[in-house]
Formats: C-alpha cells, sequence, structure tokens
C-alpha cells in the first residue's frame, strides 16, 4: 500500500491537475486507506479540474453516501449520469437512494437506466427485482428478473436465489423456496439470511424442527 500510495503522490506531483490520478487516488484512499477526507479533498481538487468527470462525481456520491450525506451524494450521481448517461453504476446508486426517499417512480425510472446501460449485472438485476416485489407487488416481473441475475452470473448470484426464495415463499411455493435457499447456501454456506430462512421455513412450514435447529445453530 505505501509503495502505491508514493506512486500516486509521484505522479500528482508531476501533474498537478490530472483529473484520473486525483479521482484514482482518490479512491485508493477511500477504498485501501480508509482515509476519506483525504479521498474527498483529491475528488473536489479533480473536480475543480473537471466539474463534469463522470467517474469522479460518482465516486465522490458513494464517499458521501456511506458518510449519511445523501442530498450530495444524489447530486455527485446526478452529475455523473448528466455527464454520461451510460454510467450504470451511477443510475444503480441513484436508484437505490430514491427508493430510501420512498420515490418509488423515480427508483424504478433509475433502475431500468441502469439496466439499459448494463443489461447483465446481476447486482442490479436482483435489487430491481428485490423492489419490484417489495415496492410494486411485481411477482411476475421480480421472477424474471431474478432468472435474468442467474442466467448472467451461471447461476452463481446467491442474493439472487436467496430473493428467489423469498419471492416462492409470498407465493406458497414452500417447495420452490427450499431449492432457492439450499442453492444459496451452496455458493455460500455461512449466508446468515439464507440460514435464517430456510430454517424458518422447515420449522414453522415443514414441521422438521431437528433440521431447524442445525440451521440456526449454524
Amino acid at each position: 500500500l505505501a509503495g502505491a500510495r508514493a506512486l500516486y503522490e509521484r505522479a500528482i506531483e508531476r501533474a498537478p491537475a490530472h483529473v484520473a490520478a486525483l479521482s484514482n487516488f482518490g479512491l485508493f484512499l477511500a477504498d485501501a486507506l480508509g482515509d476519506a477526507a483525504g479521498a474527498q479533498a483529491l475528488y473536489e481538487r479533480a473536480l475543480a479540474a473537471d466539474p463534469a468527470h463522470a467517474n469522479t462525481l460518482y465516486n465522490l456520491g458513494v464517499l458521501l453516501a456511506s458518510q449519511g450525506r445523501l442530498a450530495r451524494a444524489e447530486a455527485c450521481y446526478r452529475g455523473a449520469v448528466a455527464a454520461a448517461p451510460g454510467h450504470a453504476f451511477a443510475w444503480y446508486n441513484l436508484a437505490l437512494l430514491r427508493e430510501r426517499e420512498r420515490d418509488l417512480d423515480g427508483a424504478q425510472a433509475a433502475f431500468e437506466a441502469a439496466l439499459r446501460a448494463a443489461p447483465r449485472d446481476a447486482v442490479t438485476l436482483t435489487d430491481f427485482a428485490r423492489f419490484l416485489l417489495l415496492a410494486r407487488q411485481d411477482h411476475l416481473g421480480a421472477e424474471w428478473r431474478l432468472h435474468e441475475a442467474l442466467e448472467a452470473s451461471a447461476q452463481r448470484h446467491g442474493p439472487a436465489w436467496l430473493q428467489l426464495g423469498r419471492l416462492h415463499m409470498r407465493t406458497a411455493n414452500f417447495r420452490a423456496a427450499e431449492a432457492a435457499f439450499d442453492q444459496c447456501l451452496a455458493i455460500d454456506a455461512a449466508d446468515a439470511d439464507a440460514l435464517t430462512e430456510l430454517a424458518t421455513l422447515r420449522a414453522d412450514v415443514c414441521d422438521r424442527p431437528d433440521e431447524a435447529r442445525s440451521l440456526y445453530e449454524r
């Protein structure tokens, strides 16, 4: 880490207004060293040189959102997608913020924009499915998106299996729910949400308390 930091510092010393170097160094400080203040200072230097640099706006938005500064984070995400309409990550994070603020139409529009930019992103597909299920009660739309997420990830995206299991629980398709939770645990045996969901299913629905207890203990 010290070597990487030194290289970034040399690059900025030689080109103090190099936007990509400033932005990447800020990301390094935030992610690798946990230096939020240093990262923000670098992002702001980069934006002073190029106020419409989409990746810097996005990175600053992520940093601000992690600090609970949601209004400023949203402004950054909106700036990023205005500068780069195909910035899928900025659209995705904007969708999560709009959902958190209970702006369901705004959240759905942002999810859909994220998927236009990256149609096979399993994370976005899974979160959009969760949104459709919980906020819109759109079971068919949610199931379709979850199957897309699983296809895109070669059936290896555990959160998609978890959400599919929850969807089947809501429609009382308990056998399919059990199979989905099992698939999630085959990918990550320590997934606490899947363990809890499967244990509850086996205890309350399947009347298999011994199996449920062993899952809770895990």
